[in-house]
């Protein structure tokens, strides 16, 4: 019976005329109709076409079917994506390619054709990975009125886009094609001038997203009278909507639209040569492609087969596979910008208090840019409890925030008490700033088992607490920090050292070959240039170097600066036993690196600040 009644409807429906408003009848059909169009003869017509579906796994699926609609043909091919399983890029070719060779040279999954060009070359600004491959529009204004967009993640938008500036484009997105006209906006058509270019039925092309958070890409093939009408303008708004699409752009149209998987080639019926098949596709300038989202760039997570980093999303997905007792490696492949996350440490003791997790993490010469880290956890850093090794990486403006416990850029936690828990920190360069209550440094806060070597930190430091250090806040257990260089103003209420700021009672920590260039070192009286505090019988301190006209300030009013700084010896445990190591003073970095010698191989020292050849002029 429930099928009788169904069918009973549908027949009422398509007696109906084209503005007949079926929207009684949605408990029957909801599941197979976009619920914010008007159910009409031609939409039925769409929707229960015999469609010729092919799954692509992950939840993608291409789509064709052919359709009469408005007393035509309609021949309609599309693929369905969702966005948490693909990346979406754009490619630009200065040399007319067919979308099918663009694609097939990225890799790609899928494909669709870009924007308009002109005589075969890019006349629609275009932006990939940051860098602008056509800057400006050569298109007419009532043309180019949408934009497709893609951020650092990969996540796909298109949006209206009349400006002939773009400024907040390349400052907002990875990627970014200007295209044709937009087709819908929020789910509504437009309206539009009564041309050629709107009115006649053409191929057309489209790329559009869901309001279920899902990616299209749709062709609309033409010019082949009886098999493929094509669709005007407007037509092809009213397809796009009654598939699915809430925002939607036209791209570059007639010959130039076509549909391309990996498995199956040219999947829509391109009008190059005039004939119902898929060999009609002609060269473009630009094509969109997809492909499927992978944790990594690569590898396996081992010694052998690193896991491979080049994006923010790889980044991410570092938390999300790390585990408890197990060991993994990691490489990057390129420089990665962190701007607008808020950066959870990997190995916090989150949800569960324990730090078992071991990681090597090797940068290759890389750099992580604008690193935040501001969410109330605490071990504030990149890694939160550092068991393992960071080697050979750049951290370049990063931003650590810590409200309770110790922090720093690399790690708040440098290794763990336990005697075989270590870790190893060298070739590394970290600049920003660390704010928190206690024990933090530029590199580390808390160093407690382990080797620091080879560093460069130029941090800003400001503690509400004691024990502030250039390159780690206290140092204790069995710790080895040696040939670093320490730069940057630290600030706290309590001691702190340019390189050190606390020693905590053990002579098992070695300090060698420390350079300590801060411009000012604000503590209390137990601080000191190298190192701010240790025990008076502290003796593992050697050939460590001070800038000579550092400010060191005992609180308000009690800055001392040159010969009066380098001899403030007032502050003792008794017996005339000073807790303060300034190191030797020195006018020239580069000349106090040399002297401790430093190695060449490792460290520029051609110039005026020692710089790690690793990041050549950085």
């Amino acid at each position: 019976m429930k099928y009788l009644y169904a069918s009973f409807l549908l027949a009422l429906v398509y007696s109906c005329s084209d503005a007949g408003d079926n929207s009684d009848y949605s408990e029957v059909l909801k599941k197979d109709f976009n619920q914010e169009i008007r159910w009409d003869v031609d939409s039925l017509a769409l929707l229960r076409a015999s469609w010729d579906k092919t799954d692509l796994g992950e939840g993608a699926m291409v789509c064709t079917a052919k359709a009469s609609m408005w007393g035509t043909t309609q021949s309609v091919s599309y693929i369905v994506y969702p966005t948490t399983k693909f990346t979406t890029n754009i490619t630009v070719s200065t040399a007319p390619t067919k979308t099918s060779a663009l694609a097939e040279a990225n890799k790609a999954l899928f494909a669709i054709n870009g924007s308009y060009s002109i005589s075969g070359s890019p006349s629609t600004f275009a932006m990939v990975n940051k860098i602008l491959e056509v800057p400006t529009t050569s298109e007419p204004a009532d043309k180019v009125n949408g934009m497709i967009v893609i951020d650092a993640d990969g996540a796909i938008d298109v949006k209206s886009w009349t400006s002939p500036d773009y400024t907040d484009v390349q400052n907002q997105y990875e990627s970014a094609l200007a295209s044709g006209p937009m087709l819908l906006v929020d789910g509504e058509i437009g309206s539009y001038p009564q041309d050629a270019v709107y009115t006649q039925r053409m191929a057309r092309s489209v790329i559009g997203t869901t309001a279920q958070g899902t990616a299209m890409l749709l062709t609309i093939d033409g010019a082949m009278t009886g098999n493929a009408d094509g669709a005007t303008f407007e037509e092809a708004a009213f397809i796009a909507k009654t598939l699915g699409m809430k925002n939607a752009v036209c791209l570059a149209e007639g010959n130039s639209s076509t549909l391309w998987t990996s498995g199956k080639g040219v999947v829509n019926h391109p009008s190059g040569n005039g004939q119902y098949d898929h060999e009609g596709e002609v060269a473009v300038s630009s094509a969109i492609y997809v492909v499927p989202t992978s944790a990594f760039g690569g590898g396996d997570g081992t010694a052998e087969n690193p896991y491979l980093i080049s994006s923010r999303n790889h980044m991410r997905n570092m938390k999300s596979i790390v585990e408890l007792d197990k060991t993994y490696y990691f490489e990057m492949t390129d420089d990665v910008d962190m701007t607008g996350i808020n950066w959870e440490p990997l190995n916090a003791g989150v949800p569960v208090d324990r730090f078992d997790i071991k990681i090597h993490f090797d940068g290759k010469g890389h750099t992580i840019r604008n690193l935040r880290c501001n969410n109330g956890i605490r071990y504030a850093s990149f890694f939160g409890v550092l068991n393992g090794s960071c080697r050979n990486v750049r951290f370049e403006n990063a931003e650590i925030v810590c409200p309770n416990a110790v922090a720093g850029i690399v790690a708040g936690y440098l290794g763990t008490n336990a005697a075989n828990v270590t870790c190893l920190v060298e070739n590394v360069y970290v600049s920003g700033t660390v704010n928190g209550p206690t024990s933090s440094g530029g590199i580390g806060g808390a160093f407690a088992n382990g080797i620091v070597r080879n560093c460069y930190a130029d941090v800003n430091i400001n503690l509400t607490g004691s024990h502030a250090g250039g390159i780690v806040g206290e140092a204790r257990n069995s710790v080895t920090l040696e040939n670093c260089f320490a730069k940057g103003e630290i600030h706290c209420p309590g001691n702190a050292g340019g390189v050190i700021g606390l020693i905590n009672n053990t002579n098992n920590v070695v300090a060698s070959g420390l350079i300590a260039w801060n411009e000012v070192i604000d503590g209390e009286q137990v601080s000191g240039r190298v190192i701010g505090r240790h025990s008076p019988s502290y003796n593992r301190v050697a050939n460590c170097y001070a800038k000579k006209d550092m400010t060191i300030a005992w609180g308000p009013g009690k800055s001392m600066t040159g010969a009066d700084a380098n001899n403030c010896v007032s502050y003792d445990w008794g017996n005339g036993i000073t807790a303060i190591h300034h190191g030797v003073t020195a006018e020239n970095a580069v000349e106090a690196a040399k002297k401790i010698g430093w190695s060449e191989e490792i460290w520029d020292l051609s110039g005026i600040t020692p710089m790690l050849r690793l990041f050549g002029n950085k």
